[in-house]
């Protein structure tokens, strides 16, 4: 009983690690790809919303730093 609870518990934590890696790659790649987009454009709401999206990357790239060296140690 014991030893199905932890293989359970286990397989558990994997597919959550794998799930928020996944999430954290997505949301990283989808706000780069737009602030490309968007800073391209010469609309001054475009030119802020660039600025703005600096703020959310940042931290994404350090999540996905520990992401790497979390798999890797």
């Amino acid at each position: 009983m014991v030893t199905t609870t932890v293989t359970t518990v286990a397989a558990i934590s994997g597919v959550a690690a794998f799930a928020w890696s996944a999430a954290v790659i997505v949301a990283l790649l989808a706000l780069l790809i737009s602030k490309e987009l968007v800073s391209a454009s010469e609309h001054p709401r475009a030119r802020w919303y660039a600025k703005v999206s600096s703020v959310g990357v940042v931290p994404l790239v350090f999540a996905l730093a520990g992401i790497v060296l979390a798999k890797l140690l």
